[in-house]
């Protein structure tokens, strides 16, 4: 989980050291656990990242790397998902649900190929401009 959060800032210009980054990696963890919110961690990484690079750089490594690991998590549960639906006596739902299951993947296929058209870039444009209002 470190080593997604370096490969994500790489591109954003930060150069993070591997132990550097396990150990605010789960300090990070660590106070997102206790503190209420679960974000308070995140915020500390992307402001203690800051001296790498510019704190819009840092924020943003940290969102893309929660963005990644959120996405991994829901690919693992989709493909896991569609394996029951194919496993013989796996998943025996009524007609009208695997309609609306069709139409939610299609969905997500259609809005997946959208973002990925547009890149991630064009999305944290307004949050850099956010970020950089604060400072």
């Amino acid at each position: 989980m470190a080593v997604r959060w370096k490969v994500t800032a790489a591109p954003l210009g930060l150069s993070i050291k591997l132990p550097w980054a396990i150990r605010e990696y789960y300090l990070a963890q660590l106070i997102n656990q206790t503190v209420p919110g679960g974000v308070v961690g995140d915020a500390a990484r992307a402001v203690r990242a800051r001296h790498r690079a510019d704190l819009a750089s840092a924020a943003m490594s940290v969102m893309l790397e929660r963005l990644a690991g959120q996405t991994a998590v829901f690919t693992i549960g989709l493909i896991g998902f569609m394996i029951a639906l194919v496993w013989p006596g796996g998943i025996s739902w009524p007609g009208w649900v695997w309609q609306t299951v069709l139409f939610g993947a299609s969905g997500l296929l259609i809005a997946a190929g959208l973002l990925l058209k547009l890149r991630y870039v064009l999305v944290l444009i307004p949050v850099r401009a956010l970020i950089d209002a604060v400072v």
